[in-house]
């Protein structure tokens, strides 16, 4: 489910971005998107709404649409996102996108997402598309 969220906030964000195209070229003010989720604690095992808040700023760097995010975020079950990145670069040949996410609970309890994707326009292929989600402890 959160693979599917991700691919589908990202392909939002490169969608929306390219309709401000050359604007992007005047490096404009960055934008808030805010959105929630349903998924599963990948610690407890247990069902959590996650809720997460992206920063994104835009710009052009040698012909190539380049978005940097970060991300901050909370949880139904008490977790915080103690750091979350994102990076979308498009080119004339493609777009790649990477992201991690770093969440620590109130007991401790740590858990990670991270991703990445690339999508071949000529062929209109995935070139990549990882996801991994998992505790990572105390």
């Amino acid at each position: 489910m959160l693979k599917k969220v991700i691919a589908l906030c990202l392909s939002a964000m490169i969608w929306s971005t390219a309709l401000v195209g050359t604007a992007a070229a005047d490096a404009p003010e960055p934008f808030t998107v805010e959105f929630s989720f349903e998924d599963v604690n990948p610690c407890t095992g247990e069902p959590h709404v996650i809720t997460i808040e992206l920063v994104i700023r835009e710009r052009v760097h040698k012909n190539n649409f380049v978005a940097t995010v970060r991300a901050s975020g909370s949880t139904s079950d008490g977790y915080t996102m103690v750091s979350g990145s994102e990076t979308v670069v498009e080119t004339k040949k493609g777009v790649n996108a990477r992201f991690m996410d770093r969440w620590v609970g109130e007991d401790g309890s740590k858990f990670q997402a991270r991703g990445s994707f690339g999508l071949n326009f000529e062929t209109e292929k995935l070139r990549k598309d990882t996801f991994v989600l998992r505790c990572i402890g105390r």
